[in-house]
C-alpha cells in the first residue's frame, strides 16, 4: 500500500507538472497573436519588418520557448509513473489525450520556431541583387514547405469524454494550432506565387491609376505599360496614355458589369475599365484589351496609384527622372495629384508623368538595398487600401495575390462607397465624401440607410485642366459631376436611391450595386441616399476601402472611421 501510494503521489506530481508545462506553452503561443493571426497582417512585419507587437527575434524565440514547455509536458506525461495509467478505464483516455496533445504541441511550436527563424534570416537581408532577393524567396518557400510536411496529420489524441480542464486545453491548443498553421500556410502560398513571378520569365501589364480622377475602388487608369520580370529583375517598357488606346471594337466583359455599365464601354475605353471594384474582372479585361491592340499577351496585371508609388519610394528612396528632376516619397503625392497640373502646360507631359515616375521606381527596385520582406510589406499594405492590386491568369499566382490581400475582390458582405468622376476634370482631391449609416432593426428585414454627403471644396485659381469645364460637358468651372456607387452585401434587397439620377442597379458578382449621378457646384454640397433591406442571418458588413485621397469618412452606429482600410461592422443579428 505504501509503494502504491508513493507511486500514485509521483504520478500525481508528474501529471501536475505536465499540465502546468502545457499551460505555460499555451501562454507562450498566446502571446504570438500578432504573428499567428490566421492571416498575413502582421507576419510579414514579424519576420524582417517592424511591428509594435512582435519582433522577428521574439517570434522565433517565443515559439521555441513554447516548444520547450510542451517538451517538458510530454516528458512528464510519458514518464514511468504515468505510463500504467494509460490502461485504466476513463483515466487512461485522459492520459492518452494529454500525452498526444503535448507531443503534437511540441512538434508544432518547434517546427514553427524553425520556420519563422528561417524566414527572419532570409527575408530581412537587404540586397541590391535581384537574383539574391529571388533566392531569398525560394529559401523561404522551402522552409515553409518543410514546416507544412512536419505538422500535417498530427494526432491530438482522444477528443470525447475528457475532463473539463483537459478539454479546455485541447480546444485552446487546437485554436492556436489552426492560427499558427493557417498563417504560415498562407505565407507559403504567397511565397510560391511570388517565387514564380520573380523567377519568370513573366510579363505583367502595369496600370497607372490617378486618384485625382476616381473610378470604383481605385483611380482612373491613365497610363499602361508592360513589365517583364526574369531572374528577379524588373524591365519596364514604355508607358502609353490610355486616351490614345481606345479600341475600335470592345472586348467581352463580365455579364454583370456589362449589364450595369455597358453604356460607358468598359471593354473599349481603358478609363472606364474599373467601373466595378472587382479587380479580378478589371485585370482580365485589361489583359484582353492589351492583346486586342496587337501587343504580346501578358501573364497578369498590376494596378498602382499615387499612394502605392509613394510607398514604393519610401523603400527605394528618391528617383531621378530623365529631366534631372528628383522625386521622393515626400513630394510625389502633391506632385502627381496637384502640382503637375499647375507646373506643366503641355498636356502630353502631364499624361506621361505618372508613367515616368512609375518606370523609375521599378528601375530603382533592381538596384536598391531592399529586402524581400520590405517588398512583401509594401504589397500587403498597399493591397489592403486598394492602392496596389494584382491579377494573374495563373491559378498559383492568383491564389498568392488573394492570400496577400492584393487581389482586390470585395467579399460578399461588402459595403464599399465609390464616387466616379464624370466631369472630365481632376477635382477628386477637393471633394470631401462622408457616409452616414443608420439602421431600423424594429422591422424584419432590417432597413439600412446610407446618406452620402458630398462637399465640393475646390479653391479659386485652379488650372483649367483641373477645374474644367471639359468642352461640351455643360458644367460650370470647378463643378463636380460624379456617380455615387454603393456596393452592398449580396443579400441586400428592396434597394432605393434618392438625391441622384439613378444610373445602375443590380448584381455585381458576389455583391449588389446601386448608383446615381449627382452634380455639386464649387463651395456647395449634395446628399445622395441609398437604402436597402438586409434579412436576418447577416450579422455584419465589411466596409471596404475606396482608395480615395483623401479617404471617405464613415459615421455608423458602431463607430466613426475613414475607409483607408477595411473595417468590420458587427451588429450582432442572427
Amino acid at each position: 500500500m505504501v509503494v502504491a501510494l508513493g507511486w500514485l503521489g509521483i504520478a500525481a506530481l508528474q501529471g501536475v507538472r505536465g499540465v502546468n508545462s502545457a499551460n505555460d506553452g499555451l501562454d507562450a503561443m498566446d502571446e504570438l497573436r500578432g504573428v499567428a493571426t490566421g492571416s498575413l497582417d502582421e507576419l510579414v512585419d514579424s519576420v524582417g519588418g517592424e511591428t509594435d507587437d512582435v519582433s522577428e527575434e521574439d517570434a522565433s524565440a517565443q515559439l521555441a520557448t513554447a516548444a520547450g514547455h510542451f517538451a517538458d509536458a510530454s516528458d512528464a506525461l510519458d514518464s514511468w509513473a504515468i505510463q500504467p495509467l494509460r490502461w485504466v478505464p476513463v483515466l487512461g483516455r485522459q492520459v492518452r489525450s494529454a500525452s498526444a496533445l503535448a507531443d503534437s504541441a511540441e512538434t508544432v511550436a518547434g517546427e514553427a520556431s524553425v520556420a519563422v527563424g528561417e524566414l527572419s534570416d532570409v527575408l530581412a537581408g537587404s540586397s541590391a541583387a535581384p537574383a539574391t532577393r529571388l533566392a531569398a524567396v525560394q529559401r523561404s518557400s522551402e522552409a515553409l514547405a518543410s514546416f507544412a510536411e512536419s505538422v500535417k496529420n498530427l494526432d491530438l489524441g482522444p477528443e470525447e469524454s475528457l475532463v473539463p480542464p483537459l478539454a479546455d486545453a485541447r480546444n485552446r491548443f487546437a485554436e492556436e494550432y489552426v492560427r499558427v498553421t493557417d498563417t504560415l500556410f498562407s505565407m507559403s502560398s504567397v511565397l510560391l506565387g511570388v517565387e514564380q513571378l520573380l523567377a519568370g520569365p513573366s510579363r505583367y501589364l502595369v496600370l497607372g491609376a490617378n486618384n485625382a480622377e476616381m473610378r470604383s475602388g481605385g483611380g482612373m487608369i491613365l497610363q499602361v505599360g508592360p513589365l517583364d520580370i526574369d531572374a528577379g529583375e524588373f524591365d519596364i517598357g514604355e508607358f502609353r496614355p490610355t486616351q490614345e488606346l481606345v479600341l475600335d471594337s470592345p472586348v467581352s466583359v463580365d455579364p454583370d458589369i456589362e449589364a450595369l455599365w455597358g453604356a460607358l464601354s468598359p471593354g473599349r475605353d481603358w478609363r472606364n475599365t474599373n467601373l466595378s471594384p472587382r479587380f479580378d474582372q478589371t485585370g482580365a479585361t485589361t489583359a484582353a484589351m492589351w492583346e486586342a491592340l496587337g501587343e504580346e499577351p501578358v501573364d497578369g496585371v498590376i494596378l498602382l496609384d499615387v499612394p502605392a508609388i509613394e510607398a514604393l519610394l519610401e523603400v527605394t528612396g528618391p528617383v531621378t527622372l530623365d529631366s534631372g528632376e528628383v522625386v521622393s516619397a515626400d513630394t510625389v503625392a502633391q506632385d502627381l495629384l496637384i502640382d503637375q497640373y499647375t507646373a506643366f502646360d503641355d498636356r502630353d507631359v502631364r499624361r506621361e508623368r505618372l508613367g515616368r515616375v512609375a518606370a523609375e521606381v521599378f528601375n530603382a527596385l533592381n538596384s536598391g538595398e531592399i529586402s524581400a520582406s520590405e517588398l512583401l510589406s509594401v504589397l500587403r499594405e498597399m493591397g489592403a487600401g486598394r492602392h496596389m492590386m494584382m491579377w494573374s491568369s495563373d491559378p498559383l499566382q492568383q491564389e498568392a495575390w488573394e492570400e496577400l490581400g492584393t487581389a482586390g475582390v470585395p467579399p460578399s458582405d461588402s459595403l464599399l462607397l465609390s464616387v466616379l468622376n464624370r466631369g472630365g476634370n481632376k477635382l477628386d482631391p477637393y471633394l470631401d465624401v462622408e457616409a452616414q449609416v443608420s439602421v431600423d432593426d424594429s422591422v424584419e428585414p432590417a432597413r439600412f440607410t446610407v446618406q452620402v454627403h458630398l462637399a465640393n471644396n475646390a479653391p479659386q485659381g485652379l488650372p483649367f485642366y483641373v477645374a474644367g469645364p471639359h468642352p461640351g460637358s455643360e458644367l460650370s468651372t470647378a463643378e463636380y459631376r460624379g456617380i455615387v456607387s454603393l456596393t452592398m452585401p449580396s443579400g441586400a434587397g428592396n434597394v432605393t436611391i434618392g438625391g441622384a439620377v439613378p444610373v445602375a442597379l443590380g448584381d455585381d458578382g458576389p455583391t449588389r450595386v446601386a448608383a446615381g449621378e449627382a452634380r455639386v457646384l464649387r463651395g456647395e454640397s449634395a446628399t445622395v441616399t441609398v437604402s436597402f433591406d438586409l434579412p436576418a442571418g447577416w450579422e455584419g458588413m465589411s466596409v471596404q476601402p475606396s482608395a480615395r485621397v483623401p479617404a471617405s469618412e464613415w459615421i455608423t452606429p458602431w463607430g466613426r472611421f475613414s475607409d483607408e482600410l477595411a473595417v468590420e461592422l458587427d451588429f450582432g443579428r442572427e
